[in-house]
């Protein structure tokens, strides 16, 4: 699942200002390639492992012209796609952060569990854990990943301390019950490790993206989720879940 070439990555893009994932102002990297096809994403351009190649110097040498703009919160997103597909890469790159005084979130699905990405866990300060899906059914069919993987990664968080920020697309007609929320809290209530828990709209912004690459849209017929309808959500998921900040 490693970058052949372990000195280089292959990006995608970048966000200069990124402020939603993670604490503060923050240089957002998405890595190319992902083994999941979540009918949500909105991102379907970072799936395939294609974009600017580039070494773990040239990367710093990007994110120091924006150290100034991190002050105390901010730093490094490793967002994609999933990074954890180009773990020897990171083993490279987050030293080098840390050496620059720059904090690192990871921004992951967990769907990649091995003995590399146990120590990219232990290097980073913050993980942002996508959690697709409330059951494996669900999972698979939806996201062609697994519930039981995103629980052993979340899990693996827990025994290292790591502070973590669940987050999920809420789907009209896929998740967005009452019961829905309801088996999300039972999932993650006995996680000390989770201090937030984001629910997100869905949203169709991203449809232009498919059809300019050619991709079949799962969701083409889904209107976006209403914003009051969010606030439900999110209501219940605040009366359900103690102890933990909801977004």
């Amino acid at each position: 699942m490693n970058n052949v070439n372990k000195s280089t990555a292959i990006i995608s893009s970048y966000e200069s200002f990124a402020t939603l994932d993670g604490t503060g102002i923050r240089f957002e990297i998405f890595f190319a390639g992902c083994p999941l096809r979540c009918v949500c994403c909105h991102n379907p351009e970072t799936w395939e492992r294609k974009g600017e190649e580039i070494s773990a110097e040239d990367l710093l040498k990007k994110v120091l012209r924006y150290k100034p703009y991190f002050k105390n919160k901010g730093g490094v997103t490793l967002s994609g796609g999933e990074p954890l597909m180009q773990t020897s890469f990171l083993l490279n790159f987050i030293p080098l952060l840390k050496q620059n005084g720059i904090s690192v979130a990871l921004d992951t699905s967990g769907c990649v569990i091995n003995h590399d990405v146990l120590k990219v866990i232990e290097m980073c300060d913050l993980i942002l854990l996508d959690m697709k899906q409330n059951t494996e059914e669900k999972y698979k069919k939806y996201a062609r990943g697994s519930l039981e993987q995103t629980l052993k990664f979340l899990s693996v968080c827990e025994e290292k301390n790591k502070d973590v920020w669940i987050r999920t697309v809420m789907i009209p007609n896929i998740n967005n019950t009452k019961e829905d929320v309801i088996k999300f809290v039972e999932i993650v209530k006995n996680f000390k490790c989770v201090k937030k828990y984001d629910l997100l709209a869905f949203h169709t912004m991203g449809f232009s993206k498919y059809e300019k690459l050619g991709i079949e849209n799962p969701l083409l017929n889904t209107k976006d989720l209403k914003i009051e309808e969010l606030k439900k959500l999110k209501n219940i998921l605040k009366a359900n879940l103690q102890n933990v900040i909801v977004q």
